[in-house]
């Protein structure tokens, strides 16, 4: 059976599944919900979203402030508006950074806290910068601060003009104070609370305080979440009928064993996804030998339609995911328990294709 299958690899790729997720979901409230259930030690938006815009991996050039993995613009309901900086990495947090006194070694701005200084110097660009103008530099202070071991002499900025039309233009102007800088580690808890990450913090400089990190001021801008309660947070979602044909979750199970760190609080409940397989269900060999036979007993059950849709997705996900999706089991335990004259004759295949999977025939989902 003809098939197409997309795997996204890697940090970026995590990050582009999720937020493709989102944005495929009816509404805005799920936004909010993946800060709100996510997100920690950030200060919570003040008002409920309006309209969310996102670039994944913009292009700041790497003499500029580098590619954050990704940027949101969160216009909210009172009128203001919220910039969301993204950066994620697939080890823990002290791993993931090295020592301020590496600044400027070959590297460093490729470092979780080498990233957060550059997105820092990126927030303060922005917010400082004018609609008329055709660049984005980060002002000229920075060279008397630490941050100049990487300068060179020479400030950060972006002159690009679909760059600066494009990525700069919608979050030019929002004010520092709305910046939210968002890690995404596999650590089991906060770093930023943490005191063994505090040698590792990102260096905040500002124009009052040119040798002295900011950070005791400034980071409630800075919240922390893990791959692991992103997962949770998807996979509630599917199993609640919410989210279809998810992108993420796939992605997710494909780069579970690339990712470094242990999973805590609570496994990522695989029977939020689906019902798991009882012990001594048919093996996959058998399923996929059932599901062929329902092809080819229902794909001319009537005329110009298909009633082995469901079998295929079947065999498809499985081939792509090894686990149905909630919409495809919900769509077999219909077929178990239809009435309808003119599906009977693939009523008995679909409870034999249930049982081989579940051990048993699901109850219908409504």
């Amino acid at each position: 059976m003809p098939s197409s299958q997309i795997t996204l690899w890697g940090e970026r790729g995590l990050v582009a599944s999720m937020l493709i997720d989102l944005a495929q979901l009816r509404g805005i409230s799920h936004w909010e919900s993946l800060f709100r259930e996510c997100v920690e030690g950030a200060r919570p938006l003040e008002a409920p979203i309006r309209s969310v815009m996102v670039v994944v991996e913009p292009d700041f050039s790497n003499t500029g402030f580098g590619h954050p993995d990704a940027m949101l613009r969160l216009d909210l309901d009172n009128g203001s508006a919220r910039a969301v900086i993204l950066e994620a990495k697939r080890r823990p947090y002290i791993n993931s950074c090295k020592p301020p006194g590496a600044r400027g070694t070959p590297g460093f701005n490729s470092s979780l806290n080498g990233q957060l200084e550059l997105n820092h110097c990126l927030a303060i660009a922005l917010a400082a910068h004018r609609p008329d103008s055709e660049e984005l530099y980060e002002p000229a202070w920075v060279l008397e601060t630490p941050y100049a071991a990487d300068r060179r002499g020479h400030t950060r900025g972006v002159r690009s003009s679909v760059v600066m039309e494009e990525i700069v233009r919608p979050f030019s102007g929002i004010p520092l104070s709305g910046f939210m800088h968002v890690v995404i580690t596999t650590d089991s808890s906060n770093p930023f609370a943490d005191a063994t990450s505090r040698k590792l913090l990102p260096e905040l400089f500002m124009p009052n305080s040119l040798t002295d990190s900011r950070w005791d001021c400034l980071h409630d801008q800075y919240g922390w979440t893990s791959w692991w309660r992103i997962a949770r947070f998807f996979a509630g979602l599917e199993s609640a009928g919410t989210l279809i044909d998810s992108l993420f979750l796939p992605t997710f199970a494909k780069n579970r064993r690339n990712l470094s760190g242990r999973e805590r609080g609570g496994a990522i409940p695989q029977a939020a996804v689906n019902p798991a397989p009882a012990e001594g269900a048919a093996s996959g060999t058998d399923v996929r030998r059932l599901c062929r036979d329902f092809i080819a007993k229902m794909s001319a059950n009537r005329p110009n339609c298909n009633d082995a849709g469901v079998a295929e997705d079947i065999l498809r996900e499985l081939d792509n995911r090894g686990q149905l999706t909630a919409r495809t089991r919900h769509r077999l335990t219909h077929w178990c328990h239809t009435d309808g004259s003119v599906y009977q004759a693939g009523v008995p295949l679909a409870r034999v294709i249930c049982e081989a999977i579940y051990g048993c025939v699901l109850p219908r989902e409504d």
